[in-house]
């Protein structure tokens, strides 16, 4: 499977979720098979009002 020009091994991908998909849950993730995993969610407005807990 393809996206764009990434070539993606399988079908198992794991979802954006907040407070979930940190570095060490992605790698875990890689380590099981999965063949497609997303950066932790954010919320915008905690960015754009430069709150501490966002970044």
């Amino acid at each position: 499977m393809k996206i764009g020009k990434v070539v993606v091994p399988n079908r198992i991908f794991a979802a954006p979720m907040a407070g979930v998909t940190d570095k060490a849950f992605r790698i875990l993730a890689k380590e099981c098979g999965c063949g497609l995993v997303y950066t932790e969610m954010i919320n915008d407005m905690g960015l754009i009002m430069k709150q501490t807990r966002t970044e």
